[in-house]
């Protein structure tokens, strides 16, 4: 697919150490939505990156593959929307299962800015 490579979710914006994680749930301010809950923690880093945490509860892993892509999608796409230097952790609620991206976008923009994300 053509072009495809340019839209990609970049390596830097991806929280991939275990140690970031664990910094995020250890110090960060958690956020709660309808169909989300998030870490939010500084980064120092003039971008702000991501990481998804869906446990085994949440469903099998067709289901929870899905949630993280979109989730992915949704902070890729929202990126301009959202703070820079900030390190992100998100948890799908279970409201997340039949998920559409432009409510996930809107959401998670609106947890980061501090207020609540629509509902």
């Amino acid at each position: 697919m053509p072009g495809a490579g340019r839209q990609r979710f970049a390596r830097r914006n991806r929280l991939c150490k275990k140690a970031d994680f664990t910094r995020a749930f250890e110090t960060g301010t958690r956020r709660i939505g309808r169909r989300v809950l998030l870490y939010v923690v500084q980064n120092g880093l003039p971008y702000s990156r991501m990481g998804c945490s869906v446990s085994r509860r949440f469903g099998q892993a067709t289901v929870r593959n899905r949630v993280k892509r979109v989730f992915r999608e949704a902070f890729r796409t929202g990126l301009e929307e959202l703070p820079t230097g900030l390190d992100i952790v998100i948890i799908p609620r279970g409201r997340a299962r039949e998920i559409a991206l432009e409510a996930v976008r809107s959401e998670i923009a609106g947890l980061c800015r501090g207020g609540e994300g629509p509902g």
